[in-house]
């Protein structure tokens, strides 16, 4: 092997290395509400979600995230790597749960 790529090779390494430790923070949404509700948190678009049903964990920056659709407010996401549960109950209460504690 040639230093170039000895070079390449390392280089890539550390990309793809550095990418897999990365601070992931995640959030769902469980709708136990009587109807369906569109939900957005911050860039992360649920679209309607089913009553009675729980999405699919999807990204999410950390600091502050505006919630957008049938159920409108923000929460405030710290850095780290976390996963959270947007729970909407059968009132229409929003709360949000960090899982594993």
């Amino acid at each position: 092997m040639n230093l170039k790529k000895i070079i390449l090779l390392c280089f890539s390494f550390v990309l793809i290395s550095s990418s897999c430790f990365k601070h992931r923070r995640q959030i769902r949404i469980k709708n136990n509400y009587a109807t369906p509700l569109a939900v957005k948190v911050g860039p992360a678009d649920f679209g309607t979600v089913p009553s009675v049903k729980t999405t699919e964990y999807k990204d999410i920056p950390k600091g502050e995230s505006e919630i957008t659709g049938d159920v409108p407010g923000s929460i405030n996401v710290p850095s780290g790597k976390h996963k959270y549960t947007l729970n909407i109950n059968t009132a229409g209460i929003v709360t949000l749960i960090e899982e594993g504690k």
